[in-house]
């Protein structure tokens, strides 16, 4: 390591103030605030093909997520996504994703 350090987008935008936030602020700031950025390993898709219209999925993602908290942390939403990608990824995927809401 040369010093650098890897803060994911996620951590700083979703959790810009403070360490925690309630499922109603989660949704707002992925649907509303969250900048969209292509994945390195494609497939390549365009910022206005990646809009969230819906934000029942955001939901659904907060409860995986926080489990029956009210609120969720940075560190337990770093773990939880972690834990449902796997051992074999690096990232949460969207087939990953659909499998754990089948499950929940």
């Amino acid at each position: 390591s040369q010093g650098k350090e890897h803060t994911s987008k996620w951590s700083t935008e979703i959790f810009s103030e403070g360490p925690a936030v309630s499922k109603e602020e989660f949704v707002a700031k992925v649907t509303n605030e969250l900048a969209y950025a292509p994945s390195l390993g494609g497939p390549y898709l365009s910022a206005s093909g990646a809009a969230i219209d819906d934000d029942t999925l955001v939901g659904k993602l907060f409860d995986l997520l926080a489990g029956d908290k009210e609120k969720l942390t940075k560190h337990r939403m770093s773990t939880r996504m972690k834990e449902i990608a796997g051992i074999e990824e690096e990232a949460l995927t969207w087939p990953t994703f659909l499998s754990a809401l089948e499950e929940a």
